[in-house]
């Protein structure tokens, strides 16, 4: 081995680690070089979160965690890391963990959670919109459910703005499924005492089926345009058709 790490055959990457290429390596091949060398040790938070998304996480502020790759591993433990691993001891980390992932990785929930905590606990601009889409991203995208981290908030004896976390979770189950729908629920709906109606409802038109934000008493409909999905001349067109479709058919639009 020494002989073709000499060759270049081989290059090492951590101790006990090694590529067989000399050139830049790909995060998933730094991921797995992190798992490998801290064994028995999984994926954690943003790191997790890329591992179950397959590609780097869309929500603001991710892109600074997934710099670095985040590891669990067992409390008690001591590793001297590398500058580009993030260590973090976790007392039920066989319980937390999918072991059968490649590479491990936290379950959804208990990575959706911790990182929501992570932001929350920095106090920095937009931490409270950071945390809510990273639990609401997982349960969008089906990947685990609100009741999975209901669950996995429950376990938790010690836990910072639990209050907080229940509401937010509550909302993403009952259909806020972003962090625009959760902001309106929690700052539009609610405090000036709007009707709740339903949340991600379909419905047929003469365009075709859509997505409705929501829609109040059956006659009246919400669309949330944010940025994301809305910018545009052909977005504004789209908004537009599908507008006067809901008139034509009835339906008046709240926001």
């Amino acid at each position: 081995m020494r002989r073709w790490i000499r060759r270049k055959d081989l290059a090492v990457v951590l101790p006990g680690v090694m590529a067989e290429h000399t050139g830049p390596i790909s995060w998933e091949q730094r991921a797995w070089s992190a798992v490998l060398w801290a064994e028995p040790a999984a994926l954690a938070m943003a790191s997790a979160v890329r591992a179950a998304r397959g590609s780097a996480s869309t929500f603001p502020g991710a892109s600074a965690d997934e710099r670095q790759i985040h590891l669990a591993i067992a409390r008690g433990r001591h590793l001297r890391a590398p500058t580009w691993i993030r260590l973090h001891s976790r007392a039920s980390l066989e319980r937390s963990v999918l072991w059968v992932a490649s590479p491990p990785r936290q379950r959804e929930e208990e990575a959706a959670l911790d990182l929501a905590l992570a932001y929350l606990s920095r106090g920095r601009r937009h931490a409270h919109l950071n945390a809510v889409a990273a639990i609401a991203e997982p349960i969008q995208a089906g990947r685990t459910t609100a009741a999975r981290v209901l669950e996995s908030l429950d376990r938790r004896s010690r836990v910072a703005h639990r209050e907080w976390l229940v509401g937010v979770v509550e909302d993403v189950g009952a259909g806020a499924t972003s962090v625009l729908e959760q902001g309106y629920v929690r700052r539009v709906q609610r405090p000036h005492g709007l009707p709740p109606g339903s949340l991600q409802v379909a419905q047929a038109l003469l365009s075709g089926s859509v997505i409705r934000d929501g829609l109040v008493l059956g006659r009246q409909i919400i669309e949330l345009d944010g940025r994301a999905f809305h910018q545009g001349a052909g977005r504004r067109d789209s908004d537009l058709e599908r507008d006067l479709d809901a008139a034509a058919v009835g339906l008046g639009r709240v926001v």
